[in-house]
């Protein structure tokens, strides 16, 4: 500060050196000096700031000038006013005054400047920091991820989600150790991840405050974040239950349908020679039967027992073709008490060493729907109930009730004797994932497919349960309609009253064995076979005329399928006469010409009775 001589120069030195800044002025408002603070706000150097006057630097002189001359402003009131620097930036300041006398007596003003503009600055910044780190809070609370800050282990701080996530209130996760949240057979991961520090994401099982789990996809990150001065790890927990759940779906659906694919090519490789053994049996045993010696007898018998044998690897065949079926397979009459006892035999062995069957079937009107996926939910529920049953020694039961259940649906209930299930678990049980089990023994996956399939063919599924006395699974199914003409299921003794006339037939088979036994089955008609599809086209394009037309679906080179389209395009009249025969094994293009195929096809195997009551519908 220049040199006043009716001052200390101490006093002036320590002015100068100071934050605050401070001018000095007559008290008319003459500047007279002003400290490095002052010189620097306002802009002007040493020599240029003596001489010039408060209103030189008042934006609003007058409103300045009224102030000074208020008496209370040199008693060291406060007055705000804007000042303009020597560059023309604009100060908004707040000025505090006090009059002193100097050493001489000559009364002097000290001023006191405040710059508002930087404490405003300084407010906004805090006040932003401020709002900020609201929104970021914010943020968080509102995120679907779960955040929260642990340091060793020990959490923190945590966002709404994830305390929902493990279904605690707010505030519940404040202190708990992260390996209580976690399943114990987790732990010993999550442990050397937080000893290790490490920031690779990673998949674990989470544990709900009421003991059931949930898949969550982790990731961790020691810093920037500190808490209360120290340095904590910010951890991110997403829920992927729904995720796995889909892919746990999605990889069954796989392996179902390749064990689909499986089943049919080994119906398929399974249904030529068994159709061929089985019409070459029942010719066998006919002729055998009209014999008189007790030799040709016996054989006869051994016949008769083989073909019931024969008929049941053709179920067996069958219920291995059902795992190939499609959800959009039509719809059939059923037999409820066949798709019971189907269910039950495949189950037998769980239930057998458990408890009793007993079944009840009212007797129902025709019933309509997907035979394969009724057995399987129907299956599903009979391995449940075998599961649930203690090995306490006493005597249980598996009931099985098929009743009516108003006018246009009927029920399936299974009841069981066994332990029951927990409250908590009951509502949840059609979940993926959910089991009764203990851990390793089941996916949790049987009932929410049961629900799937049930709730696919538009019905309900409930469940009735009390621990420690047994469960009661209700199926309610509509009774459903056919969707095809039910032309194949004529049975073998609707045309024997009728006189079928002799027919010309060609039959059309790569299999050697089906060719001659077909041929053989069709005694009482001028029957013809060959071995591929050209040379059927061949005989008709030689003029060959035939009432009725056996083709085999799958045969190497042209296939019965290109067959049917080639015949369809030169001779369309014929194609009502064409019956398309199949072992199983039907590629999507071949399911296409049975869609629109005018008669529906012939299942291998086949009894002589079933071809004979085929032929005599399209002869009539």
């Amino acid at each position: 500060m220049d040199a006043i001589p009716d001052f200390d120069a101490t006093l002036h030195r320590l002015l100068d050196a100071s934050s605050d800044t401070v001018v000095l002025a007559t008290v008319d408002g003459q500047i007279l000096s002003g400290n490095q603070a002052a010189r620097q706000l306002l802009g002007y150097s040493s020599d240029e700031l003596p001489g010039l006057t408060w209103c030189d630097l008042a934006e609003d002189d007058n409103r300045l000038r009224a102030a000074l001359a208020e008496p209370s402003c040199a008693g060291g009131s406060k007055i705000t006013v804007v000042l303009v620097g020597k560059g023309g930036g604009r100060i908004e300041a707040e000025l505090t005054s006090a009059e002193v006398r100097s050493q001489s007596g000559v009364p002097r003003v000290w001023t006191i400047i405040h710059d508002l503009s930087e404490r405003q600055r300084v407010e906004d910044t805090t006040r932003a920091l401020r709002d900020s780190e609201e929104t970021f809070r914010a943020l968080a609370e509102a995120s679907f991820e779960g955040i929260f800050l642990q340091r060793e282990g020990r959490i923190l701080l945590a966002n709404a989600a994830v305390e929902r996530m493990h279904g605690l209130p707010r505030g519940g996760l404040i202190g708990v150790h992260i390996l209580d949240c976690v399943a114990p057979e987790a732990r010993d991961d999550i442990k050397q991840r937080v000893a290790t520090l490490s920031e690779e994401p990673y998949e674990t099982i989470g544990v709900r405050r009421d003991g059931t789990r949930f898949f969550a996809e982790v990731q961790a990150r020691t810093g920037p974040v500190d808490f209360r001065g120290q340095p904590t790890r910010v951890v991110a927990v997403r829920d992927v239950t729904a995720r796995k759940q889909l892919e746990a779906k999605l990889a069954l659906s796989d392996r179902m349908a390749s064990l689909g694919t499986l089943a049919a090519g080994v119906a398929h490789e399974i249904n030529n020679p068994l159709t061929a053994l089985m019409l070459s049996i029942e010719l066998a045993h006919e002729e055998l039967a009209r014999g008189q010696d007790a030799r040709i007898t016996r054989t006869a018998e051994l016949l008769g027992t083989a073909a019931e044998s024969a008929v049941r690897v053709q179920r067996i065949v069958t219920d291995l073709r059902s795992l190939a079926r499609s959800e959009d397979e039509p719809s059939a009459q059923l037999d409820l008490a066949e798709v019971i006892a189907y269910a039950h035999s495949i189950a037998s062995y769980q239930i057998r060493h458990h408890a009793r069957v007993e079944v009840r079937i009212a007797p129902l009107g025709p019933i309509y729907g997907d035979r394969a996926r009724l057995e399987q939910v129907v299956l599903n529920l009979l391995v449940n109930a075998a599961q649930a049953i203690p090995n306490d020694g006493a005597e249980h039961r598996i009931e099985i009730d098929v009743r009516e259940h108003g006018a246009d649906r009927f029920a399936i209930e299974v009841r069981d004797t066994g332990v029951g299930i927990a409250p908590e678990l009951r509502a949840r049980i059609f979940d993926p994932f959910v089991t009764t089990k203990p851990i390793g023994e089941g996916t949790g996956l049987g009932l929410s497919i049961c629900h799937t399939i049930v709730a696919s063919l538009g019905g309900t599924i409930d469940v009735e349960s009390e621990v420690g006395k047994g469960t009661t699974f209700r199926i309610v199914l509509p009774r459903g309609a056919p969707r095809t003409p039910a032309l194949a299921a004529t049975p073998p003794g609707a045309v024997a009253a009728c006189t079928v006339r002799r027919g010309r037939i060609l039959v059309i088979d790569d299999e050697r064995h089906i060719r001659e036994t077909m041929v053989q089955a069709l005694d009482e008609h001028d029957a013809t076979a060959v071995a591929d599809a050209p040379t059927a086209l061949a005989l008709l394009d030689r003029g060959e005329k035939y009432d009725v037309i056996l083709c085999d679906l799958m045969m190497p080179g042209m296939s019965g399928a290109d067959f049917y389209d080639a015949v369809e395009r030169r001779w369309p009249a014929l194609v009502g006469r064409i019956l398309v025969v199949t072992g199983g094994a039907v590629t999507p293009r071949a399911k296409e010409v049975l869609a629109r195929a005018v008669n529906p096809p012939l299942q291998k195997p086949f009894r002589a009775a079933v071809l004979d009551a085929r032929i005599a519908a399209l002869l009539r």
